[in-house]
């Protein structure tokens, strides 16, 4: 989806919708979840694995036959790999040898989310939990004229305990999914700032 992050002065983006109005998207630990079902990932999606073992030699004889393909990293003494193909190797070497490997998924300190993506005339009561949600959209698209304090919004020194939203909501995610700047850092997109369908040009 192609679209601007607050004005029409900024410069377009380009990212993948992976959340539409009024569902509930959660993420942890890297797991994507929509109104509670995992959803497949593209396979244009670059994840990042770590891999851990108690016998650094096997940790050693894993990178240098199996993840030699592959761009790995050394990592506070675990290494570090991008490549999901490589995940499905080294899955299938350590089940035949019976090594017990540690992998996890990487999230560089993303912080986990759980937000229903709000949906145009939806009415939300406006709590220290809401507005902690909700508080970039409602101060930027929403009410210029809100003004939060103390987590709570307010409106000509008067707090707002109800909101109704004026538009559909969207949650972008970048396929780099370790290193995207996208709706995990600055929030939801309205629909107003969206300009179309991104598409691949081929070019023979």
């Amino acid at each position: 989806m192609v679209f601007r992050q607050v004005s029409a002065n900024d410069s377009y983006l380009v990212k993948r919708c992976i959340g539409l109005p009024g569902v509930r998207l959660t993420i942890k630990k890297g797991i994507i979840k929509i109104n509670n079902k995992e959803i497949n990932e593209n396979e244009t999606v670059i994840k990042k694995y770590k891999v851990s073992h108690r016998d650094s030699v096997e940790i050693i004889k894993l990178r240098d036959n199996i993840l030699s393909s592959a761009k790995v990293e050394k990592l506070d003494g675990l290494f570090q790999f991008d490549a999901e193909t490589s995940l499905k190797k080294i899955r299938k070497f350590t089940s035949n040898k019976n090594l017990s490997f540690i992998v996890n998924q990487v999230n560089h300190g993303r912080a986990n989310i759980d937000i229903i993506i709000p949906r145009k005339n939806q009415t939300i009561n406006l709590d220290s939990n809401s507005v902690a949600k909700y508080k970039k959209i409602l101060l930027k698209y929403e009410n210029g004229n809100y003004v939060l304090k103390h987590n709570m919004i307010f409106l000509n020194n008067k707090q707002v305990t109800k909101h109704v939203f004026k538009y559909d909501y969207y949650f972008m995610m970048g396929d780099n999914r370790s290193h995207s700047i996208d709706s995990r850092v600055f929030g939801l997109i309205p629909e107003n700032n969206l300009i179309g369908v991104a598409k691949p040009l081929h070019i023979f």
